[in-house]
C-alpha cells in the first residue's frame, strides 16, 4: 500500500482500515468540497476514495450509485469513533495476517449487514445524494 505524502495514516496494526458506514444524507461537509480530490484505482472503478488536496489525507470511500460513505474513522479522535461492531471483507487479508476474534465476520454476518444496508435504501426511499468532487488524481 503507498501513501502520499503527506498523508495521516489511516491503516490499524493489523493493515485492516476502520471505517464507520453512513447515510449520505446525514453527512454534511462543513467547509464543502472544493479542497477534495477523488482517486479511483481505474477509469471504470465503481468506488472513489475521497482526499483532501491539502495533504492528501483520505476521508472517505464511496461506491458509486451507492447510499451509503465509508468514513475513516482513524483519522477520529479515539473517544469519539463508533465502537466497530463487524468485519467484511476478510477474504482479501494478506498472507501471514491473523485477525482475532473480537469481531464478528464471515458470510451470515455480511448477509446480516448487507440486509441492514437494504433497510436504510429503503428508508430514504431508495435515494442516493451525490457528492460533486470537481478534482480528481490520476495515479
Amino acid at each position: 500500500m503507498s501513501i502520499l505524502p503527506p498523508a495521516f495514516p489511516i491503516a490499524a496494526d493489523n493493515g485492516g482500515i476502520p471505517y464507520a458506514l453512513y447515510r449520505k444524507d446525514r453527512i454534511r461537509l462543513p467547509d464543502g468540497t472544493a479542497g477534495l480530490a477523488e482517486f479511483r484505482l481505474s477509469d471504470t472503478a465503481p468506488t472513489r476514495r475521497v482526499l483532501t488536496t491539502c495533504c492528501n489525507t483520505p476521508i472517505f470511500l464511496e461506491f458509486e450509485g451507492g447510499h451509503w460513505v465509508s468514513l475513516f474513522t482513524g483519522l477520529w479522535p479515539e473517544n469519539q469513533r463508533p465502537e466497530p461492531r463487524i468485519r467484511t471483507q476478510t477474504g482479501d487479508v494478506p498472507d501471514g495476517v491473523t485477525l482475532d476474534d473480537s469481531l464478528p465476520a464471515g458470510t451470515m454476518t455480511t448477509a446480516g449487514f448487507y440486509a441492514k444496508l437494504l433497510g436504510e435504501w429503503i428508508a430514504m426511499g431508495f435515494k442516493t445524494p451525490k457528492f460533486e468532487i470537481k478534482e480528481r488524481i490520476n495515479a
